[in-house]
């Protein structure tokens, strides 16, 4: 499992860069609200079921895009 580890303020302005350029209808302050509302609701025990199990892999997503990109990569080969 990747965990997506980001500061709320990383993830709003990423979406809102994203609304930007994307023309997506739902891309929009509300929507961006629920998203992370979301995010932040996975449960801990959801979590450590995965760490318990040597399965759970943390990606920092504060980092530049494509170095989040390239963690990935590794982390699936």
């Amino acid at each position: 499992m990747l965990a997506f580890q980001a500061d709320v303020a990383v993830l709003r302005d990423r979406l809102h860069d994203r609304s930007q350029t994307s023309s997506r209808p739902d891309d929009n302050e509300q929507t961006i609200k629920v998203r992370l509302a979301a995010f932040a609701s996975v449960p801990a025990d959801l979590l450590d079921f995965y760490r318990t199990r040597d399965a759970l892999h943390l990606v920092d997503a504060n980092l530049p895009l494509e170095q989040v990109t390239h963690a990935v990569q590794h982390i699936i080969g």
